[in-house]
């Protein structure tokens, strides 16, 4: 009844569903921001009832590529993703974003013990975290981690996607906060 027009999601997943599902359910449209931490296809936008319903609009930011979406299916990274799944945890997920943030972390953590070699101390640890640059596979192209002596953040790039009522669309260039 106020007018708003805007409807800004900063929640987690089961949170976010929730909130689509009642804007729907109360016949609101408002243009919805959906944080990217509850951005799936499978846990948020399947069980809100957005899936296969365009008359909303959702937009949402990614770093990483999202198992559910099937723009990446065919992808060299996304296969090898999967691979690795079946011969590491076949019991997993693989429509889990979650399972995807945990194959990049544990890329980027092989990457710091690489580089800290024998000297297996704290404070080899610290600055060899400051002193990651990589790309990874599971990460959107143009997106990299990138760390400094005064740079902490290992992800500081975002592009943003709008939901077209069966998958996340990119648009726009790859944004830096560096």
């Amino acid at each position: 009844a106020s007018g708003a027009d805007t409807l800004i999601l900063i929640a987690t997943p089961k949170f976010v569903a929730q909130a689509i599902k009642k804007a729907k359910q109360l016949e609101w449209n408002p243009v919805q921001y959906v944080n990217n931490v509850a951005n799936s296809i499978t846990s948020v936008m399947t069980p809100s009832g957005a899936v296969g319903d365009t008359s909303g609009e959702y937009i949402t930011s990614f770093y990483a590529r999202e198992p559910g979406d099937k723009q990446w299916a065919e992808t060299k990274e996304m296969k090898d993703w999967l691979a690795w799944m079946s011969q590491y945890y076949p019991d997993g997920d693989t429509s889990d974003n979650m399972n995807v943030y945990g194959y990049n972390l544990a890329q980027t953590v092989e990457q710091l013990l690489s580089q800290m070699g024998d000297n297996l101390t704290r404070e080899n640890a610290i600055a060899q975290a400051r002193n990651l640059e990589m790309e990874l596979p599971m990460l959107l192209p143009g997106i990299s981690i990138k760390t400094g002596d005064d740079d902490y953040f290992p992800l500081e790039q975002l592009q943003l996607a709008r939901w077209d009522g069966t998958s996340w669309q990119l648009f726009g260039g790859v944004y830096s906060s560096q």
